[in-house]
């Protein structure tokens, strides 16, 4: 069942259309058996079919981030409706305190967005972590960071450093990011201060910016990678999410980085294996 949703995945075709991909390619990826459209549906339910595809996010990590110590955090939006898209709401939202343009999506009970962060390894270009929610910006970066950091460290125990912009500027995510013994490279906010209410890692974080502003903004800068994952991502899987209730939705959102990351994997190897360790057997 999990090779079914991966072909479905990386197709981007219907439950319909899958099922009549997998009487026909089942020879190739081993499939013993055909499956009828409403249980390849079924298969985006909570199930051992989801730990599997965890799994195979976890095997695209261990050789393809082997050698990475730098992931870089950002969040993004899959699109439920074809009517919008991330990026036009967040253009709206930085408008609004410059004119009367206002993106009410707060106040609305429609999730377009099936919004989640990813930590993305800056030489790589592989994900390290991901995790989504239906609830779309309400949902909240930060309130996703614990488990997209713990998942990260999980797959990738060489991170030693992780940059990220303003919105992590938060004491709270520092000691979070320096309770796995790596370095925060987030950029301070405007009324940010020198104290650290008892979070040793800020006051580092501060004053390495201040003491070595190049070195600080050379690493920071490189969390620019993960903003260009997102939309390449995007430029691959250009349609909008297919399934409608919110857990189905976390499966599709998944199994779209999934198809990434192998994806990703068969570049490095071909155009940079000194990046990745080969998979023999």
């Amino acid at each position: 069942m999990a090779k079914a949703l991966l072909l479905q995945s990386y197709s981007g075709v219907s439950s319909r259309v899958a099922a009549g991909l997998v009487d026909l390619f089942k020879e190739k990826p081993g499939i013993s058996k055909s499956f009828s459209y409403k249980t390849i549906e079924r298969g985006y339910d909570p199930s051992p079919v989801t730990l599997i595809l965890q799994q195979v996010f976890s095997l695209t990590n261990g050789p393809g981030n082997a050698k990475e110590d730098t992931f870089s955090f950002d969040g993004s939006g899959d699109p439920a409706s074809s009517k919008v898209n991330c990026e036009s709401v967040r253009s709206g939202q930085r408008r609004a305190g410059d004119g009367p343009v206002v993106v009410d999506w707060q106040g609305s009970t429609r999730h377009d967005f099936q919004y989640g962060l990813s930590s993305v390894g800056v030489h790589t270009g592989l994900i390290g972590g991901f995790k989504s929610s239906a609830a779309g910006h309400l949902a909240g970066e930060l309130s996703m960071l614990p488990g997209v950091l713990s998942q990260t460290y999980r797959n990738c125990p060489g991170m030693k450093m992780a940059p990220g912009d303003a919105l992590y500027s938060a004491r709270s995510a520092c000691a979070l990011v320096a309770q796995y013994g790596v370095k925060p490279y987030f950029f301070p906010k405007q009324n940010s201060t020198f104290r650290s209410h008892g979070v040793p890692a800020w006051k580092e974080m501060m004053y390495g910016l201040v003491e070595d502003p190049q070195g600080c903004l050379r690493v920071y800068h490189m969390r620019s990678i993960s903003g260009s994952v997102n939309p390449a991502d995007r430029r691959r899987f250009p349609w909008k999410l297919k399934k409608r209730l919110p857990w189905r939705k976390e499966t599709e959102s998944f199994l779209r980085r999934d198809v990434y990351n192998v994806r990703q994997y068969s570049y490095l190897s071909c155009l940079q294996p000194d990046m990745v360790v080969k998979l023999t057997g």
